[in-house]
């Protein structure tokens, strides 16, 4: 299954800072309120989208996924442009133009704080941060923290993650040193997988969420008997999926409510809703009032017939009661 290159809208508000602002470098725009990580987002999605992305020589070698430093300042250049005719207050940049150099500089910054992209050569020569030439070639390195904290808002849980993993991990049979394991996956592929999904910032993190995962899901194992060593990003590891019925179930979302315990009596026991000793007895009057209420139905006309009764009782009861109210009285 292809991996997803494409990301979504970068307007996304996110609870992370992304305020910071441009340096007196930058030129005669007043760059203060950008959002770094916002235009280095939109910078791969365009760059990706006019296909600048793609394999480019460099020496006598062939970079794959890779770009041109000229093609990086243009498309910034176009980002930078777009935001100043966009913004609600034109004058604070100058009312001209993004120039190629200014978008140079914001570029430099993007890679410097947060090595979004590195050259082909930084290894040799660290200076080769950003140039606006056709010959210098650049890879990226580390996503960005709102991309990331997209995809893990998306992906919250470690079985979701674990569940897109295994959607676009390859597995096949590997061939190791001496023997050929089956139905098996490379640990370093599955941590380029976690970067192009966005998953992780770097390949430091990658290999710290595979082990962190496996430790919550037991997902993995190792398809080397003899090597049971914490995951690494390592090309000559091979691990296979366990299968998910052997794996730590994701529990279930609990509806928030929780249970109320009326009672302590054991489990299928019913207990009285009174303590009181006229309750626990039996006494006439609650007897009396239980074949009072056995007597009622669901009919209307049973009803009406119970309540008329009940209610001649009640009238005989008061007539008695002031016949011996006036016998005391003559009595007296």
């Amino acid at each position: 299954m292809p991996l997803d290159k494409s990301n979504s809208n970068c307007s996304m508000a996110t609870d992370r800072s992304m305020d910071r602002s441009m340096d007196s470098s930058c030129g005669s725009h007043d760059m203060e309120g950008f959002k770094f990580e916002a235009v280095a987002d939109l910078m791969q999605e365009q760059l990706r989208a006019e296909n600048s992305v793609r394999d480019h020589k460099y020496g006598m070698k062939k970079i794959p996924n890779s770009f041109l430093g000229c093609d990086a300042v243009t498309a910034l250049k176009d980002i930078l442009e777009t935001e100043r005719l966009q913004s609600s207050d034109p004058s604070s940049f100058g009312n001209k133009p993004v120039t190629r150099e200014e978008a140079l500089e914001y570029g430099r910054k993007i890679a410097k704080d947060y090595r979004f992209f590195v050259h082909v050569n930084a290894c040799k020569n660290k200076q080769l941060v950003l140039e606006d030439t056709d010959k210098d070639v650049y890879v990226f390195q580390n996503n960005l923290p709102i991309q990331v904290y997209k995809m893990k808002k998306q992906y919250p849980t470690p079985w979701s993650r674990v569940k897109v993993l295994e959607e676009h991990v390859q597995v096949k049979d590997n061939r190791g040193i001496v023997r050929v394991f089956q139905n098996s996956f490379i640990a370093s592929e599955a941590v380029d997988v976690l970067m192009e999904l966005k998953l992780v910032r770097s390949r430091g993190e990658g290999t710290h969420i595979m082990q962190k995962m496996n430790d919550k899901v037991k997902f993995f194992k190792s398809a080397n008997s003899t090597d049971q060593s914490d995951f690494r990003d390592d090309k000559a590891m091979f691990l296979q999926f366990t299968p998910k019925e052997d794996r730590v179930q994701e529990p279930k979302p609990q509806n928030g409510k929780k249970r109320s315990s009326r009672s302590l009596s054991p489990k299928g026991k019913k207990s009285d809703r009174s303590l009181s000793p006229s309750r626990g007895k039996g006494s006439d009057r609650s007897l009396k009032g239980d074949e009072s209420n056995r007597s009622r139905s669901m009919s209307p006309t049973k009803d009406r017939a119970y309540f008329e009764s009940r209610a001649k009782d009640v009238r005989s009861g008061l007539g008695k009661f002031h016949e011996q109210r006036i016998a005391s009285n003559c009595v007296a």
